[in-house]
This record gives C-alpha cells, structure tokens and sequence, in this order.
C-alpha cells in the first residue's frame, strides 16, 4: 500500500546511530562495517557563513549631478539690493538728527546716539564750586562752619553728576543686512532715552506728592483753624486782629464828588465812619474828600478770610493733583500727551 513504509529504509529528519547503521535503532553486528549514511544537507551554519538575512543593507548612491551644484535658494536678494536696504535703514534712523552714522561698509554701518559725559570738565567745576561757596561762608560770617556751604553745594552738583552718567552717553546700534535682506540690529551701551523717560516720571511723580502734602494740611487747616496771624498790637478790650490796608478802601472806595443841583442835598456819611472835624474840614480845599480810616479785622473775621485763601489753595492743589495723577497714567500705560512721547517709547519708532 501506498501508506506502508520499508522499515528498513531511513525517514527524513532519523540520524545515524553512532555505529553509522541505516536501520534506525538497529545495533550492527560485531566486526561488521557501518554502511554509510545519507549526505545531511547543506545550511549556512554548517559552512560557517552568515545569512543574507543578517548582511548589513546599503543604501545605493546616487549618480553625481552633471549639472554641478544646486540652485541657490528661493528668497535671497542681490548685493545690490542688500545696499539699497542698509541705504533706507540709514536714512529712516538718521533723519531728525535721531542718529549719526559714524561708519559704514557694504553690509554693515555703525549709528552712535547721544554725546559722551565730560567727566573732567565736571570735575573741574565741582572744585570751583566748593571752593568759591567755602570761600563765601568765610565771607558771609558763617565762622567754623565756613565749609559748610561748600559742602552742600558739592552734594548737590555730586549728585547732578551722577544722574547725568546713569543717564547720558553715547548709545551704539550696529546694523547689518543678511543675505535674505533681514536687518540685524544690536545696541550697546547707554541708552539715551534714559534719561527722557526718567523725567517724565519723576517731575509728575514729584507735584502728586507735594499737593498731595499740601492738600492734607490745608483740609487740616480748614476744619481745624489755627489762631490768625494778627498784626495789630494787641490793646486790653480789643478784640481787632488783622489791618489791611487796602481792603478797606476797595469796601468804602469813595466816589467823586458831583455837582448838586437847586434843592439837592449830600447824603449823610455811613455810619462808622467819623466826619472830619471843623478844623481839618477847614485846611481842606473846596471839593476834597476824607479818606476814612482803615479798621482792622476782627479775630473771627480773620479765621473767616484764612479759611476763604486756604480753600482756594486746597482746589488748586486738588486740580494740580488730578492732572499729574493723570499725565503719569498716560506715561506708563504707553499712551501720548499732545507731543510728549509716552516712556518706553524710542524716537527712532516715529
């Protein structure tokens, strides 16, 4: 049958015995030669090579491009036009006297802003100055403490000097074109809007703090008066504190003298107010007047009048208060007034 197999004949995958019989599990007889068995086949393993499998891949090259090297790529400009860029950049940044061109190449200039601080004419002039104000509180009669002037005059100049090196010198913007036809810029050293920014937060800064000052003493003042200021000498009884001299003749300002007609009569003089005597009315000339005579201001009327020039200054200073608070907001938050460039804000942005 189909399906029988020789027993004898070695399947497919049986190994010889050690004793190299065909038969598998056979045991060949004493003095007897081992037959030969099959050839095993042929594998990789066995020859001591590696596998395709296991072989390194390679990428295959690419033939050299007959044509040379690649195009250049899209979007860079021509030297030319890298000067015409560098030429507008120049002339938008030096217009207005807002810089100076101090060097300049094909691709690359050198912009300088400001003026350097002449520390040695500085120098010099803080000397002088101790000198002649020391000189002059020796003069004046200021005894041992002669140099005390001196010293306050070279505080205060000191310290002009140092706000004028923290804020001043000379600003350096190095400009550059790409070949893309970018500007490169980069700024070194001081920079010279400094010291504009810095004024215009420090002088509103400075009236928000005085009238803020002033308007908390004068509403002190206001609900609670102090005693007036009086300078009338002060007499047992009299209750006058403050004399004016020329309040009282704008209140009782006499008006000319008019002519009066058939059955008109002069008015009678107010009443305070003391009709000449007979013998002063006599050295007087046909038609003269009699300047009354100033009365002072009682001590409430006094407080009353302080009271009045105190509340005009509060509103004063509440208006002076308002308009700094609000030019300082306008200044931080970037916004302009009128020509006044907000801070933060460069000249050479427009």
């Amino acid at each position: 049958m189909a399906g029988d197999e020789d027993p004898a004949t070695p399947r497919a995958g049986d190994v010889p015995d050690a004793a190299g019989s065909g038969a598998p599990g056979s045991t060949p007889a004493p003095g007897s030669t081992p037959a030969p068995g099959p050839t095993p086949a042929w594998t990789p393993a066995r020859s001591g090579l590696t596998p395709a499998s296991s072989w390194p891949s390679r990428t295959p090259e690419r033939p050299p491009n007959p044509a040379g090297p690649p195009a250049p790529t899209a979007g860079l400009i021509s030297p030319e036009e890298r000067k015409e860029v560098l030429d507008r950049t120049i002339f938008a940044l030096t217009r207005e006297f807002r810089a100076n061109l101090r060097s300049r190449s094909d691709f690359e200039a050198l912009l300088v802003r400001g003026r350097p601080i002449p520390h040695r004419l500085h120098f010099v002039v803080l000397v002088l100055l101790v000198a002649i104000t020391s000189a002059l509180g020796r003069t004046i009669g200021f005894g041992d403490a002669f140099l005390l002037p001196g010293v306050l005059a070279g505080g205060a100049y000191g310290m002009f000097w140092l706000f004028l090196t923290m804020t001043g010198g000379e600003e350096r913007e190095r400009l550059s074109v790409d070949e893309a036809g970018n500007v490169v810029s980069v700024k070194s050293g001081h920079d010279v809007e400094a010291r504009s920014d810095f004024l215009r937060v420090a002088i509103p800064t400075a009236i928000l703090i005085a009238c803020g000052y002033l308007v908390f003493t004068l509403a002190r003042d206001i609900a609670y008066p102090p005693p007036p200021n009086c300078n009338v000498p002060v007499v047992p009884g009299s209750n006058a504190c403050l004399l004016l001299p020329n309040l009282p003749d704008l209140i009782n300002a006499t008006v000319a003298p008019m002519s009066l007609g058939p059955g008109e009569t002069a008015s009678p003089a107010p009443s305070g107010i003391a009709s000449p005597s007979p013998t002063v009315a006599q050295s007087l000339a046909p038609g003269a007047t009699v300047k009354p005579k100033p009365l002072p201001l009682t001590i409430s009327e006094a407080q009353t009048l302080e009271r009045l020039v105190r509340g005009f200054q509060l509103l004063i200073a509440v208006i002076l208060m308002l308009v700094a608070g609000w030019f300082l907001r306008r200044m931080l938050t970037g916004r302009w007034v009128a020509a006044i460039r907000p801070v933060h804000h460069r000249l050479s942005d427009g």
